[in-house]
């Protein structure tokens, strides 16, 4: 992977199918509970991925977790979520990336 940014991995391998010069899915991050406005506008600026956000502000529940994560190809979780193998298995295998946000 070298020194490629990782929007130009997303765009590399989601945007654009250099192949069949057709769209394909973009990439889903999902982030468990409302973060810093700063945080979330920069995220939500980037045309490379998808944003979704939990509207619940508070620590959602293991079968709730597992529902909102399913999909995503990448998780931002806060300290309070518990992210086990079955919230994995629950994003699905095109899952890449796990990050906690903390201070």
């Amino acid at each position: 992977m070298g020194t490629e940014s990782h929007k130009g991995l997303f765009r590399k391998y989601y945007l654009y199918n250099s192949t069949s010069k057709k769209k394909v899915n973009m990439p889903t991050i999902v982030i468990t509970r409302a973060i810093s406005d700063a945080g979330s506008n920069l995220l939500k600026a980037q045309k490379s991925f998808k944003v979704k956000i939990s509207k619940n502000n508070r620590v959602l529940s293991h079968d709730e977790l597992k529902k909102f994560v399913n999909g995503a190809d990448a998780i931002l979780s806060l300290l309070t979520d518990h992210i086990d193998g079955e919230v994995m298995d629950a994003a699905g295998s095109q899952l890449k990336v796990i990050a906690n946000y903390a201070v």
